[in-house]
This record gives C-alpha cells, structure tokens and sequence, in this order.
C-alpha cells in the first residue's frame, strides 16, 4: 500500500513540474521571447510522457511559430505530427486533390441538412479533440503559406466530424466550408446555408 501511495506521489509531482515549466514556457511567450519559449516546448516535448502533453505541446509550438511570422516552419511541424498519428496530407495540395477530397465531403454528407448536422453528438474523446485543434492551428498558417493546403484542411476536419462528433473548431470550419461551396463551386445558397450554420455553431460553443 506505502508502496502505490509513493508511485501516486510521484505521478503528482511529475504531473506538477510539467505543469510549471508548461507555465513557465507559456510566459517567455507572452513576454516576447519567442526562441526561449520555443525551445522550452522542445525540450519539454522531448520529456512529455502521454501522447496528449506532446500533442499539447505540438498545438503550442504551430501557434508560436505562427505568430512570429514562421508559417512555412509552422506547417512542417504540424504536418509531420498529424502524419504520425494517421492524418496524411500533401505539403502542396493539387486541384485534384481538392476535387477529390469535396467529392468525399459531398458523398458523407449525403442528404442531410445543416440541421442533421447541427445534431451530430458533441467530440467527447480528448484526443481527438487535441487532434481537431491541432489541424485547426496548423491551418491558419496553411492560409498563408499555400490556400489549397487550407482548404484540404476544412475539407479534412468537416470529414472527421460527420465521423468522430462536432468540435468548436467546427464552428469556423463549417463557415470556412460555405465559402468553398460558394467561391470554389459556385453553390452560393449551400454556401449561405453554411454560413448561417457556422453562426449557429458558434452560438452552441
């Protein structure tokens, strides 16, 4: 029994002192010392024990690299880490790629309404949620460094919620998904439906 209480102990201090340095990184960040901050999330990514912490530290990382102005390292980063865990995208997406992709969408989708799809149950699982805002962060700066690989990633994530639930990313990535509706395949009323339902969507989270 002494034995069990120590090896809790000892997971709660583990827990604790990530907990600090986590916060400590966050702070180097917030005073603008980005390479500081950066280096503490590699170094604390490199001890992280569970597979949340480091997608955790992932998600900070693209965020960071993101706002200073590194798009280009912030996609890399991100890409490599959603390959590891299944999710496999084209650094450079082609129009068939995209074609392909809002085929599938289309086809999932089916007959239902923004309704129905409003009614899908809520992303419960932590990490696929960790998941869904790691794609979403990497895809602000897919927005600036290439459109295609941002749109394969509005594509890509409304796919994972018609199959895992919906998100609060999902808010934007519904709205997002209007957009290429409209502009990209001339479905203006799917697209002001989108919209509207992105709306609602943000309203729920």
């Amino acid at each position: 029994g002494l034995l069990v209480l120590k090896q809790i102990k000892g997971m709660e201090l583990d827990e604790l002192a990530y907990t600090m340095r986590l916060e400590k990184a966050e702070t180097l960040y917030l005073n603008g010392q980005a390479e500081e901050a950066a280096n503490s999330y590699e170094q604390l990514l490199q001890e992280a024990k569970s597979i949340e912490q480091k997608l955790e530290l992932i998600n900070l990382q693209v965020v960071l690299y993101t706002n200073v102005g590194k798009q280009n390292q912030s996609v890399k980063l991100g890409l490599k880490a959603l390959a590891e865990h299944g999710i496999r995208m084209p650094e450079e997406p082609s129009s068939v790629n995209i074609l392909m992709a809002y085929l599938d969408v289309k086809r999932k989708i089916g007959r239902r309404d923004t309704q129905q799809l409003y009614e899908l149950p809520i992303m419960e699982d932590a990490y696929r949620s960790q998941i869904m805002n790691l794609m979403m962060s990497v895809a602000i700066s897919a927005y600036f460094v290439n459109p295609n690989l941002y749109v394969l990633f509005m594509l890509n994530m409304t796919k994972l919620a018609l199959k895992y639930g919906n998100s609060p990313a999902m808010a934007y990535v519904y709205g997002s998904y209007g957009l290429i509706l409209g502009s990209g395949f001339g479905d203006y009323q799917k697209g002001y439906e989108y919209g509207q339902f992105s709306s609602r969507m943000n309203d729920r989270f």
